[in-house]
């Protein structure tokens, strides 16, 4: 059985060349519990992971894998049959039962900038039946040859599996069968990439004021200046201007510090919302990160404002020493072939 999972493993890392914008990939070392890990490199049809989580609070579901998803499955795996076997084989069956596709259900957008599996398909079990061509022989040297032109194997493994498969008797037996089972090993799987950047120009704004370094919120000076994060054009084209500034709020005698954005989607003349920024104790803010609000874009697209912020309370007056703005975008995209 370790042999006939060696070979599927060799024989889906050996795929011959697909269309450029697949977005399936076998992928080495072969394991169970791939979703999520990182992303290392790919080498000719092959991709290698690690063994390191993008998050370590990442979370999975199993599902029944489609239809499409199935066909996907059996049709990258004769790919690599027919690639190991060449002409010897003139008809490859593959049948896969229980195909299941695992994703991430985790928001993408909580998880870390790079790239990582997104999603694999595994089966229950594997059939593989090989028809032979009337008169055809296999030879294993050719095979060894085929083998590491496509494949980053050692020797030793490429001659066991020749081994093997050179001892099946097609002189007398036209039809090979093999079936594998293992429930938890992935097949093939699917890559994405989470992007981040901080928009075309500088990546953060003093919302003070431009070499402000204290800023005093009072009745008569309520608000700090509206700021214009730098928006890309692909965002800006649904959202529009995003502005931003930070507002004392009194309630009950109390002064209060709230941010406040605009949201475009908002029905009515007013499309400002506000979002209170918790206070560190009774007589001051201080946080590093404090999230604004996410802009999204669509189910693969996010703008976060995020704001650093230190202040101090005094009366019902607020004296700032920090007010930065960073404002990331990003992004999920579903990695092709021509794009690793």
């Amino acid at each position: 059985m370790k042999k006939l999972i060696l070979i599927i493993g060799v024989l889906l890392s050996s795929l011959i060349a697909q269309a450029q914008n697949t977005i399936w990939f076998t992928y080495e070392p072969m394991q169970a519990n791939v979703v999520g890990k990182q992303f290392l490199k790919k080498k000719g049809e092959q991709v290698t992971i690690s063994g390191v989580l993008n998050s370590p609070d990442i979370r999975f579901k199993d599902e029944t894998s489609s239809t499409s998803q199935k066909m996907e499955f059996q049709r990258s795996m004769a790919l690599g049959l027919k690639f190991f076997v060449g002409k010897s084989v003139k008809k490859i069956t593959i049948d896969a039962k229980n195909v299941v596709k695992t994703d991430i259900i985790t928001g993408w957008d909580s998880l870390k900038a790079g790239t990582f599996v997104y999603s694999a398909l595994k089966a229950d079990s594997v059939k593989i039946i090989l028809e032979k061509e009337t008169n055809a022989k296999l030879e294993p040297a050719k095979l060894l040859d085929g083998i590491k032109e496509f494949s980053a194997i050692s020797d030793a493994s490429a001659l066991n599996i020749i081994k093997m498969v050179d001892s099946v008797n097609f002189a007398t037996k036209h039809v090979m069968s093999a079936v594998v089972d293992n429930p938890e090993v992935y097949y093939v799987i699917q890559v994405a990439k989470i992007s981040e950047n901080y928009g075309p120009s500088n990546y953060y704004i003093n919302m003070l004021g431009k070499n402000v370094d204290t800023l005093r919120l009072s009745p008569s000076n309520k608000a700090t200046q509206l700021n214009f994060p730098v928006v890309s054009n692909e965002f800006k084209k649904t959202l529009g201007a995003i502005k931003v500034d930070l507002v004392r709020v009194v309630t009950s005698g109390k002064a209060k510090l709230v941010a406040r954005y605009n949201d475009n989607s908002k029905v009515g003349p007013d499309k400002t919302e506000t979002v209170e920024i918790p206070m560190f104790d009774e007589e001051s803010w201080d946080n590093p990160s404090f999230l604004i609000h996410k802009y999204f874009m669509g189910a693969t697209g996010v703008k976060e404002l995020f704001l650093t912020i230190k202040a101090q309370l005094i009366g019902t007056d607020i004296l700032i020493s920090e007010a930065t703005l960073t404002y990331p975008e990003r992004r999920l995209e579903i990695m092709k072939k021509n794009q690793l």
